[in-house]
């Protein structure tokens, strides 16, 4: 189902239980150096935001993101914020210092991480299953996240 939030930008899918892809298992490095891979997140659910340090929508969403993670994170939300620069990680490291950033950021300079965002934003919400239930190209709207999110949150 493709839906958007009047005025939003957002290219928004929501896909049926039966219908959702799995998210590939990237491994990628965390900002200190550290491998992550989206398996550490079995039986949660996950948004994962792609974004850029130059992106101003990007930018935009980042404390939704935070306070997203803190307001659900007791029913099993978290945050992965994927930073698709791919440029020098004490910049990137300065950059979130200097935001409200909460969630974990991992370095997308994967081939396969760069192939699953077709543009800046995207953001999947991820189900429990580690499949993805909701794609966002593009900005939208808080509410619209915030609805996926606990639309998500409240699947068995």
């Amino acid at each position: 189902m493709l839906r958007a939030w009047p005025g939003s930008g957002s290219g928004h899918t929501y896909d049926a239980d039966a219908n959702r892809p799995a998210l590939a298992d990237l491994t990628l490095r965390d900002l200190d150096g550290r491998a992550v891979r989206f398996s550490e997140y079995a039986g949660r659910v996950v948004l994962v935001t792609f974004w850029s340090t130059t992106c101003g929508q990007c930018e935009s969403e980042m404390p939704w993101f935070s306070e997203f993670r803190q307001k659900y994170a007791d029913q099993g939300l978290d945050v992965v914020g994927i930073e698709v620069d791919q440029g020098e990680s004490g910049r990137i490291n300065r950059y979130v210092a200097s935001r409200p950033i909460n969630y974990r950021v991992v370095l997308g300079d994967s081939t396969e991480a760069r192939r699953a965002a077709t543009s800046i934003p995207t953001t999947f919400i991820i189900d429990r299953s580690g499949r993805i239930a909701v794609r966002h190209v593009g900005y939208c709207s808080k509410r619209e996240f915030e609805s996926d999110i606990q639309a998500v949150l409240a699947e068995p």
